[in-house]
């Protein structure tokens, strides 16, 4: 983990999915890779930060109860902070991507600091629904995000509504996410970083399709 997303495999591919995004369809689906992503963090003995619209304390309950007794090295309360937006990247209302970018270097460190293997940091943009101000901040953020979790001990999951946020943003979403999960499984995004697809077609959706059938499917 922590690898760099500059340096590629042989097979052409980021050696880890340190950065990756869904744009799920539903509220159960959400839930699922909420739940999911936090626990294995647990786990593996990592620090967490969700970052989500909705009451943090509610979320808190749905990822974390009930645990097997002695799965895990500390108290889940101490290992997982769920946070809302606006508490750590928001400056007067509006998306910040360096205030963004700063907040996520401080919790690794803080990570490495309390001793935790490392971060795992959700980022839930449901919160742009009611919030559009400063999205084309969060793109910003989504395409420096790699460069800063660079061979530090560092995976970021980033879950966008499909249903309600536009095709034109969701196509810059997934330009910057090297992986994406869809459903149960992970796939490699061939198509990341190569913002030239967005001259090759006639609409935002004709390009969101078209990454969609490139994806290539990493072996469980």
């Amino acid at each position: 983990m922590g690898t760099s997303h500059n340096h590629l495999s042989a097979g052409g591919r980021p050696p880890c999915p340190d950065h990756f995004c869904s744009c799920y369809g539903s509220e159960r689906e959400r839930g699922s890779y909420l739940r999911a992503f936090v626990r294995e963090g647990l786990r593996g003995g990592e620090r967490i930060v969700c970052i989500v619209p909705e009451d943090p304390h509610r979320l808190r309950d749905f990822c974390l109860g009930p645990l097997p007794e002695g799965a895990l090295s500390a108290p889940p309360t101490e290992q997982a902070e769920f946070l809302r937006p606006e508490s750590v990247f928001m400056q007067e209302d509006v998306f910040s991507a360096d205030q963004a970018l700063y907040q996520l270097e401080s919790c690794i460190r803080q990570a490495q600091d309390l001793g935790f293997r490392g971060l795992r940091v959700l980022f839930d943009g449901g919160w742009l629904r009611a919030n559009p101000l400063g999205i084309h901040q969060v793109v910003e953020y989504e395409s420096r995000v790699n460069a800063v979790i660079r061979s530090l001990p560092c995976r970021v999951l980033c879950l966008y509504p499909r249903r309600v946020l536009s095709r034109s943003f969701l196509v810059y979403v997934l330009l910057a996410h090297p992986y994406l999960l869809r459903g149960d499984r992970l796939f490699f995004n061939p198509c990341h970083g190569d913002y030239d697809l967005l001259m090759t077609a006639a609409t935002a959706k004709d390009v969101y399709s078209k990454i969609l059938k490139r994806l290539q499917a990493v072996p469980r």
